[in-house]
């Protein structure tokens, strides 16, 4: 929209191919996929409700008493794959004329792929036990 472009949300006015002096650019620390296309998302449509833009301030400040839990907390999202990706891999039919071999071959990768990110789970349940008693967890 205008609005976005004016306000330089997802890419500078000057230099349209420039993401990093935009909004997006500076706050963008994601560590997954998701996590960029979730920060996108809530640049261009941001909350407006009191409540949610509340729980969300708690979250922030909840990860930044703990700065070690937050720092091990990046580190292991960082080493999930992007299982939207894996999932799509996972389940897609070859269409006629491709190599059937190399479909298979593809969704087997990605079922080890899928089968790593489930390893994570534990080491990432155990790390956000650090935030057990705290709004960040109830939010997500």
């Amino acid at each position: 929209t205008e609005t976005a472009k004016s306000l330089e949300i997802l890419q500078s006015v000057r230099d349209p191919r420039d993401t990093r002096s935009s909004l997006l650019g500076v706050v963008h620390f994601t560590c997954t996929k998701a996590g960029g296309r979730f920060l996108r998302s809530e640049l261009l449509q941001p909350p407006s409700d009191e409540a949610t833009i509340l729980i969300r301030q708690e979250a922030v400040k909840t990860l930044l008493e703990k700065p070690e839990a937050m720092s091990t907390l990046q580190d292991i999202l960082g080493r999930i794959a992007n299982v939207d990706t894996i999932i799509t891999y996972c389940v897609s039919v070859p269409r006629q004329g491709q190599n059937v071999c190399s479909i298979v071959a593809q969704q087997l990768e990605s079922l080890l792929s899928l089968q790593s990110c489930m390893k994570m789970l534990p080491i990432l349940e155990k790390c956000l036990s650090e935030f057990q008693n705290s709004r960040l967890i109830k939010t997500f």
